[in-house]
């Protein structure tokens, strides 16, 4: 039987395993998270795979230089449209 974790507490035990983490400070720790955590509920989500390692590696290097350029999984995707595609008229949610 699979159970599937709440994603914070994913994120929470990814992070924790990792020895850089443990040296973060309290901001830092959040950030990761954070970020971390939108991750996994973005993927869940759309029901893209991802690579969880790749993911939890980046949340820490993002998190140890202070990177906060990081944008939270959108409530509505189908009225967000991307800058990328602005020029064309689309909108990116409907290629996902």
């Amino acid at each position: 039987m699979k159970i599937k974790l709440p994603a914070r507490t994913l994120a929470v035990q990814l992070l924790s395993a990792h020895q850089r983490f443990t040296k973060f400070s309290n901001e830092q720790r959040l950030l990761a998270l954070d970020m971390l955590t939108t991750h996994i509920e973005a993927t869940r989500k759309l029901g893209t795979p991802g690579s969880l390692k790749a993911a939890t590696t980046d949340a820490i290097f993002l998190a140890s230089i202070n990177e906060t350029a990081y944008e939270p999984i959108p409530v509505n995707t189908h009225s967000i449209s991307s800058s990328l595609n602005n020029l064309h008229g689309a909108i990116w949610a409907e290629d996902l």
